[in-house]
């Protein structure tokens, strides 16, 4: 099913992305850390990295990082 095109800055999803990386590599830099090198909030990171993980069936838990 194709899923309307998600709204928002470039830079938003890219602190996104970096953030589900950091998470699933365990490198342990927070949304506010990585929001600074973006310049963007912590809770824009926070609900464009919901909204990824909703599109990836990813748990918001961190029960995805014991299927890798």
């Amino acid at each position: 099913k194709l899923r309307q095109k998600e709204r928002g800055q470039d830079r938003s999803w890219a602190a996104a992305s970096e953030y589900l990386l950091n998470k699933l590599r365990y490198l342990g830099f927070t949304q506010k850390e990585i929001g600074n090198k973006y310049k963007v909030s912590s809770n824009t990171i926070s609900q464009k990295y919901r909204k990824m993980a909703e599109i990836l069936d990813i748990p918001l838990d961190n029960s995805f990082l014991f299927r890798f």
